[in-house]
């Protein structure tokens, strides 16, 4: 398993939402990370780090990997992500 890096901005973030919101958000984005098959599709963003959508909720955590780990970037809600047309998913 990668081991786990919050950026500042993602953390501050994070603490907006509940405890239980962000050891849900965070235990689920590893086990997708794990076994790609159990996520949603990844959505890309021009310039910007891949979004993983977690759960079956609101929440998007954008990421990259470096040297070994994985990094959370920012962490979104549905309605804070980028309105940009020239986004797309894949599965």
């Amino acid at each position: 398993m990668s081991k786990l890096r919050i950026l500042p901005n993602a953390r501050r973030e994070l603490d907006k939402a509940s405890l239980e919101e962000v050891e849900s958000a965070i235990d689920l984005f590893m086990h997708i990370l794990s076994d790609p098959e159990a996520g949603t599709p990844v959505a890309f963003y021009p310039n910007q780090p891949m979004v993983k959508e977690i759960a079956n909720a609101d929440w998007y955590l954008a990421f990259t990997f470096e040297e070994g780990s994985v990094v959370i970037r920012r962490l979104y809600r549905w309605s804070d992500l980028p309105d940009d047309p020239m986004a797309y998913r894949i599965s």
